[in-house]
């Protein structure tokens, strides 16, 4: 059903935007129930901003620590 699903999505990627990847992921059915974590180096503009707001989005600015994802994934899908 997608309540223990997640996407770890950079913006900036070779093939695809990221925000455009998410917007088609939000889209289905499926990417509506999806958990999506935003990792990227990219400073967010105001309205990049707004829209992960809007759609509950967690950003982690890179670098990162991969202890901090695992903790947000595992307290996010509540396992």
């Amino acid at each position: 059903d997608g309540a223990h699903d997640a996407a770890v999505i950079d913006l900036m990627m070779s093939d695809v935007n990221g925000l455009t990847l998410i917007r088609e992921l939000r889209s289905s059915p499926f990417g509506k129930k999806l958990l999506i974590l935003v990792l990227s180096a990219k400073k967010l503009s105001d309205e990049e901003r707004k829209y992960l707001l809007a759609e509950e989005i967690r950003f982690i600015p890179k670098p990162f620590e991969p202890h901090r994802l695992a903790e947000l994934l595992k307290r996010s899908l509540g396992d």
